[in-house]
């Protein structure tokens, strides 16, 4: 015959418990630096380009569209991570009530926090790789602007010598013009 018994857990392993359970329940604070990070970057190369060529504007497109897919990875990670969380809440409250399955939590805690860890590293490269891409798109767009530039130093250069050869055809033309008498006077 099989008889149930109850395993009683002292009140220091009970108070590591709950700690460990409250933490657990909690969303990192680097998820709330993350996502400022990422308005403040969305809020800065909007500003920047709203005051560029019409041009820039794909390429604005373009950023636009990498960064909504990286904030929407990222959210899908830290939606991974929050169930993630979860779970580890409920296991620790099946935990206080059989004391013989610490061990095994602990030990799953273990590799979730490690996972967690690498879940984090990962976006960290991520979000190098994301910046790296945007600084070169930024130098892309500055040499654009040079070049645009360029071309209209040389237009203008071009409409003085076409503005200074009318003048002078119209000259001729005024000269040409007058009667064969004003011509002598």
């Amino acid at each position: 015959m099989i008889t149930q018994t109850r395993i009683t857990v002292d009140d220091a392993t009970r108070k590591v418990l709950d700690e460990l359970s409250g933490q657990l329940s909690q969303a990192p604070s680097w998820v709330a630096q993350l996502r400022d990070e990422i308005q403040d970057e969305v809020r800065d190369i909007t500003r920047d380009a709203l005051t560029a060529p019409t041009k820039s504007l794909s390429k604005l497109g373009e950023i636009a569209t990498a960064l909504q897919a990286q904030v929407v990875s990222q959210a899908e990670a830290l939606a991974a991570l929050a169930a993630g969380a979860e779970r580890e809440h409920r296991l620790l409250q099946d935990l206080q009530g059989n004391y013989s399955g610490v061990l095994a939590a602990s030990e799953q805690a273990a590799a979730a926090a490690i996972q967690q860890r690498d879940d984090v590293h990962a976006m960290g490269e991520a979000l190098q790789v994301a910046n790296r891409q945007q600084e070169e798109r930024a130098a892309q767009f500055a040499e654009a602007l040079q070049g645009t530039h360029a071309l209209l130093r040389e237009l203008q250069t071009v409409q003085m010598s076409q503005r200074d050869a009318l003048q002078s055809i119209l000259q001729r033309v005024e000269q040409m013009s007058k009667p064969w008498w004003k011509k002598l006077f």
